[in-house]
């Protein structure tokens, strides 16, 4: 197996190839075409380049699927492959405003777009800790694009309302001491407190670079 630009070239033998299409994955990402060159090999090529991976070595699949039918072959093959992600460059001096919507653009090598395109729950590009949206259209193997984030500061909020202030303060991470401390922090301000035999503490955890502000 041998990756070409966008391509991974499959080797073997006694492949299918009269009547039969083939198909193939990588980090579970489908090719978007693949041609049955002869029995002995077989090229896959994803538009947005291989997915690219960490330093570790992944098994691709490669299947055969006879045509009018679902009768499916999938070929053994103890091969794999590594596509690690290298960044080459990526904008400088790009200004913005609070409100974010710049493009930002990264270079790297073959393959981020098709992670940040079919996985982009868990696979993004960060910018002030906020991710930065995927720009599918404008984006190629080799250069990525997204649209920078909007950027909640006090500052922002005042003054051009980035992020509306709200009364249900709530990071989602809480921490306290005493059974059930997490009420204080439900939003229902009936439910009382009958038991004054010890103290209790209760606070919520908010991201790094970031403050909670009470009024």
């Amino acid at each position: 197996m041998a990756q070409s630009g966008d391509t991974l070239v499959f080797t073997g033998l006694n492949f299918f190839t009269s009547d039969y299409s083939a198909g193939a994955t990588f980090l579970g990402i489908a090719a978007d075409s693949v041609a049955i060159d002869s029995d002995t090999q077989v090229t896959a090529t994803w538009d947005k380049g291989v997915p690219t991976t960490s330093s570790d070595a992944n098994a691709p699949g490669l299947w055969f699927l006879k045509d009018g039918s679902t009768e499916t072959h999938f070929a053994i093959s103890t091969a794999v492959h590594t596509n690690a992600l290298t960044v080459a460059s990526s904008s400088s001096g790009l200004e913005c405003s609070f409100a974010g919507g710049c493009t930002y653009e990264v270079s790297v090598s073959s393959g981020l777009a098709s992670l940040l395109k079919h996985s982009p729950a868990g696979n993004y590009i960060q910018v002030c800790e906020s991710p930065c949206e995927y720009l599918d259209s404008e984006s190629t193997s080799s250069a990525v694009k997204c649209s920078l984030p909007a950027i909640s500061t006090s500052y922002s909020n005042e003054n051009f309302q980035i992020s509306p202030s709200s009364s249900a303060l709530d990071s989602g991470v809480h921490f306290g001491t005493g059974e059930n401390y997490e009420l204080a922090l439900d939003g229902v301000m009936a439910t009382g407190n009958d038991d004054s035999s010890s103290t209790c503490n209760v606070g919520m955890e908010f991201r790094a670079g970031y403050v909670g502000m009470l009024s």
